[in-house]
């Protein structure tokens, strides 16, 4: 009678077994992608502005992250803005600014797999502005800088439903400047300064 309750039991968990396994197949997946964009520089340019900031900005930063590993992060940011005098600036104002800054960036999460929660990380940054002649000056070309800087970063992830999250973040680095001016002299420097910072919004995916 043992024996039959055995080979009994054996069957039913031979033939339900694919039942549980095609069922643990189809559970939705962690997501291991994000795209967000910052929220927080387009809040301040009106600011700005009402604090007597004479230009007007037009800031875009786009994040792609990638969960790599279980607490590893890739994150790939885009930066671009352009600014440009308001009616009313000082005609020493730059007729015209374009800045280009693209980051790449690694991120521990220690207590998460995946794309929430604190994280640790460590990124890298290349920045390009440039910056045109002064409306009242003989000089028709303008001037240019460029920025290189790598340090660590500390940020938090939220979690909100329809897998939306809030990314905050803030990073400080050193690096290198160059300034180039209207004829074409370099001048470098060494500085610390803000690699990363904001608040961005997006979804996982």
């Amino acid at each position: 009678m043992k024996a039959k309750n055995v080979f009994l039991v054996v069957l039913f968990a031979f033939v339900i077994s694919p039942t549980f396994v095609a069922a643990e197949d189809q559970r939705p997946q962690e997501a291991r992608n994000a795209i967000a964009i910052d929220v927080l520089l387009p809040i301040l340019v009106p600011v700005g502005i009402l604090s007597g900031n004479p230009t007007m900005d037009i800031p875009v930063n786009i994040e792609f992250q990638r969960v790599i590993a279980d607490h590893l992060v890739l994150l790939v940011r885009l930066g671009l803005g352009c600014a440009w005098p308001l009616p009313n600036a000082p005609q020493a104002s730059s007729a015209l600014s374009l800045e280009v800054d693209p980051l790449v960036e690694v991120d521990w999460h220690p207590f998460h797999e995946g794309l929430k929660g604190l994280n640790l990380g460590l990124s890298g940054i290349f920045v390009y502005d440039y910056y045109a002649a002064p409306r009242d000056a003989v000089a028709t070309k303008g001037t240019s800088r460029y920025r290189m800087a790598s340090g660590p970063i500390l940020g938090w992830q939220f979690l909100l439903p329809a897998n939306t999250i809030v990314d905050l973040s803030s990073g400080l680095g050193f690096g290198y400047n160059a300034n180039v001016d209207v004829n074409g002299v370099t001048t470098p420097s060494s500085s610390w300064e803000l690699t990363r910072g904001g608040i961005s919004l997006g979804f996982r995916f």
